[in-house]
This record gives structure tokens, sequence and C-alpha cells, in this order.
């Protein structure tokens, strides 16, 4: 086979790889059951913390609220797991070998899917148990949102949400946009 052809097999069989790649997330009403039963100390412990009014607060005190929470789950399931909040990582995690929760941001969703993971519940057994839970406890606030992909998002929120730019990279900008006028002006003249 002469390297044509076989760039062209290449080409074909790249193609045809790219065409694979395309995921089907579950729906959420796909893991919805409103029959779920759940450990009635875990309700307690949700409700007491849905008391602490977990989306109010500086960061810090919302971390405090998701840690409290945290701890009463651990004792109630007889588990110890650590748990910690790290920005810079892409999402949420359980790492099973450390038995620790990477929260990437104060979300009691998330912290309650990656606490079914700490469980031992695989991905859609933790997206059963977080999501309902969630729903059953915080009605208004499961509602209020939407899902795009796996995710729960706010809705009215625009489709696109730029990243926060950082102080430098809007300093840069100003000093190009001026540089660029001052070239425009004096092209004018």
């Amino acid at each position: 086979m002469s390297k044509k052809n076989k760039n062209k097999n290449k080409n074909k069989n790249k193609k045809k790889k790219q065409k694979s790649k395309v995921v089907i997330y579950p729906t959420i009403d796909d893991h919805i059951d409103d029959t779920l039963k759940f450990c009635k100390d875990t309700l307690n412990a949700i409700n007491e913390f849905k008391t602490m009014k977990p989306w109010r607060g500086t960061i810090r005190e919302r971390r405090s609220k998701l840690v409290y929470l945290h701890r009463h789950l651990c004792e109630i399931y007889g588990i110890d797991i650590g748990i910690t909040f790290d920005i810079a990582v892409k999402k949420s995690v359980y790492l099973s070998d450390e038995n620790l929760i990477v929260l990437k941001r104060c979300s009691v969703l998330a912290f309650l899917h990656e606490f079914a993971h700490a469980m031992g519940r695989d991905e859609k057994g933790a997206n059963r148990w977080s999501l309902n839970l969630f729903k059953r406890c915080f009605p208004k606030s499961f509602e209020k949102n939407n899902q795009i992909k796996q995710t729960l998002v706010k809705k009215n929120l625009p489709a696109i949400i730029k990243k926060p730019v950082s102080p430098v990279v809007t300093i840069i900008k100003d000093v190009m946009s001026a540089a660029v006028a001052l070239v425009e002006k004096s092209k004018q003249t």
C-alpha cells in the first residue's frame, strides 16, 4: 500500500473516532425517584444544615457550613473522609486513594454527589442519591436550576459565562487600546 493510501486510511479512522466522542448525558429526570428512602438521621442533618442558610455568608462561612454538614454525615455513616476546597481543580472530585473530597466551590449538590462516591456509590448511584436528597431537602433551589450536561446550574444565567479576567490582563488591554487609538489618531493627521 502506498503512503498516500495509508494517510487516507489514517484520516478516515481519525474522522470515525472523532464522531464517536459524542457523550449523551442522562437527564436529571432519569435519576429522580420521589419514592427513594433516606436515613432519618441524614434528613435531620440536612434539615439542620438548611437552617444555617448554606448559600449566605462569605466564602469562608459557606465552607464552614459544608464542613459542618460533612462531619455530621461522616458520623451518621460511620466513615472518616477528609474534605478540602481547591478552586484550581477542574471539577469537584472524590479521591478514593486519599479518602478525600475536593470541592472546587461551595456547592451543596457537588458535596452530596462526592460524599455519595465516598460511601461507595458509582456515578449513577451518586447522581441518584445526591439529586434526590437535594430535591427532597431543597425543593425551591432544585426548581431554580437547569441541567447542563450532568450539572445543575441556576436558571437565567447567560448561556456562556465568561471567565473573570485578572486585573493585569485588564490593564494590558487598556494600554493596548490606548496605543491603537494613538496610532489611528496619528494616521488621521
